[in-house]
């Protein structure tokens, strides 16, 4: 009986000390830290309706041959920079390249033709000169024989003979006309044919220029959608280039028509990038589409963003009131957002659910509705129940 006793009695001695522990324990859990609080208001602030975005160049085209041929050159790598009139890609063309050789033997041998015809006609020439003047010298003796047989000075046997050589010189003559005619028809013909061998020359030309693909304007070789060494043909797109100059394009649904103008400065953010600018209204479309319920808006960019990149565009839809703390105010607490509010001289813990950041602050969605007092510093070792001072 004694023994049992004693057994209780060292049990609850055992009890109380192991009481004590834990109470001390708990006791030194407690901390005390030295905090800055603030108030929490609410104020009124914009309503911000995000949409999505994308930078593009303002000019923009893709660009295909006029001609047949296998790439030989592509002279700029993708994102490099060029100038009006770069030649940008290089095309061999054979065929084309056998026409204007061709046309340049047609005008050869036009000039040759021109050459020899104007040689001919000079030949021709010089003997209608000759035939003239033996005409003319028979026609005068003819006239005078046929005077003096008129008062029988002659017998009929001499004017025959006289006779006989003017309708000779006549004949000559009207020969040596038709050569000098038959001669510049041929040089007329040859230089029809010149003209149109120049024609077909000048169009060879062209088509050899087709073989270098120019750039239309100063710009960036966005894509390349072709390798040295295919083959192309006229109207396959082989290069997509833009300007220099970078735009956003966004679409806005169709209750913003009315809330935004041209000249307006709307909030971009380029979350990949961590860029926030103000973004200028340059056009807006003057309709909406049908099917999308929306409208196009081009807003001006930074040079330094890529083409391609998305942005989220904020357009103001009017106002709201919101509490905004200080962004040292919340802290990440496993998977969540908490703040700590000063309640008795003690840390309270609230979860928190954020929205946009600005000026460093941050938006409190939920979970605060203003009059608290949160705590703004030394956050990393606060816990609930915690003792503040400040």
């Amino acid at each position: 009986m004694f023994r049992y006793i004693t057994f209780l009695m060292l049990l609850f001695v055992i009890s109380c000390g192991s009481s004590n522990k834990d109470d001390i324990s708990k006791k030194e859990q407690v901390s005390s830290h030295k905090v800055s609080l603030a108030e929490v208001s609410k104020v009124q602030v914009p309503v911000l309706r995000e949409f999505s975005g994308t930078v593009s160049s303002e000019d923009m085209v893709s660009l295909s041959p006029k001609v047949i041929g296998y790439i030989t050159r592509i002279n700029y790598t993708e994102g490099a920079s060029f100038k009006k009139g770069a030649v940008l890609v290089e095309i061999s063309s054979p065929e084309i390249y056998e026409k204007l050789k061709f046309a340049d033997a047609a005008v050869a041998e036009a000039d040759n033709a021109i050459s020899q015809g104007e040689l001919g006609l000079k030949v021709a020439q010089n003997q209608l000169r000759q035939a003239q003047a033996q005409y003319e010298l028979a026609e005068k003796t003819y006239k005078r024989y046929k005077s003096l047989l008129a008062s029988e000075s002659i017998s009929k046997q001499e004017f025959d003979q006289v006779e006989s050589q003017y309708k000779v010189a006549l004949e000559g003559k009207n020969a040596a006309e038709r050569a000098v005619k038959l001669a510049e028809e041929r040089i007329n013909q040859a230089k029809t044919k010149k003209n149109q061998a120049i024609a077909g020359k000048n169009e060879a030309s062209t088509y050899v220029g087709y073989t270098r693909i120019v750039a239309p304007f100063d710009g960036v070789l966005l894509e390349k959608l072709i390798d040295v060494g295919n083959m192309v043909a006229p109207g396959q797109p082989i290069l997509k280039i833009g300007s220099n100059k970078n735009v956003i394009y966004t679409y806005l649904s169709e209750s913003m028509f009315h809330k935004v103008k041209v000249g307006d400065q709307l909030e971009v953010k380029v979350d990949s990038l961590g860029k926030e600018f103000k973004s200028k209204v340059l056009e807006i479309a003057p309709n909406i589409d049908p099917a999308t319920r929306n409208f196009k808006v081009k807003l001006s960019a930074d040079k330094s963003l890529p083409v391609g990149a998305y942005v989220n565009v904020y357009v103001n839809d009017g106002i709201k009131d919101a509490i905004y703390v200080p962004k040292t105010a919340v802290v990440k607490r496993g998977q969540v957002e908490v703040v700590f509010i000063n309640i008795n001289g003690k840390a309270d813990m609230r979860i928190v659910k954020t929205g946009i950041e600005k000026d460093g602050k941050v938006e409190i969605i939920s979970g605060l509705s203003g009059g608290e007092k949160i705590v703004v510093n030394n956050l990393d070792n606060i816990k609930a129940g915690d003792i503040l001072e400040g």
